[in-house]
């Protein structure tokens, strides 16, 4: 477990574990109900929605449980880009699940989705982005500091001395 976070307790790291096997096993549950579908036959109609919506909701939980697991058990490794284009996939088909249990009829989606959802919103999604963290090494700004130049600029004027456009043109 060297990926995990240090700075975590054991009751959380059980309780993020807990969290990440809840939205696993609805995941699960969604993939073999769709699956149960196909495999009867029960493909037309309201119920080819119902299995489009199921289908499409374990799409967006598997990619919650993908954000979740790099949130909690590593210390969000993802890139920006990643997380935003997960984070996307998790909206839209979100989106298509929902709209697709509405036309198919069946509320039990919402049953079944619920206790994922909250532990995947409640738990992950924050009102303000983590800072990236950069690389040791990389360059960067100075926190506190401004840009060298102004500092010059300062400094020129309080010696008195000219200073020189950008173009190579002295002033006085």
């Amino acid at each position: 477990m060297a990926n995990v976070r240090d700075d975590i307790t054991l009751g959380q790291l059980a309780l993020r574990t807990a969290g990440l096997v809840v939205i696993l096993l609805t995941t699960l549950v969604c993939a073999v109900i769709a699956g149960g579908y196909v495999l009867a036959g029960q493909g037309s109609g309201k119920q080819f929605a119902a299995v489009a919506g199921l289908s499409a909701a374990a799409v967006a939980l598997f990619a919650m449980l993908v954000d979740a697991f790099d949130y909690w058990l590593r210390p969000r490794r993802m890139t920006a880009s990643r997380l935003r284009m997960i984070r996307s996939l998790i909206f839209v088909t979100m989106l298509v699940a929902v709209v697709l249990s509405i036309l198919a009829g069946t509320p039990a989606f919402f049953i079944l989705m619920t206790p994922a959802l909250m532990i995947y919103l409640f738990g992950v999604m924050r009102r303000r982005p983590e800072p990236i963290r950069r690389p040791p090494g990389r360059p960067g700004r100075q926190p506190g500091g401004g840009t060298g130049q102004r500092l010059a600029r300062s400094r020129a004027s309080a010696a008195g001395g000219s200073r020189q456009r950008r173009g190579g043109k002295k002033r006085a």
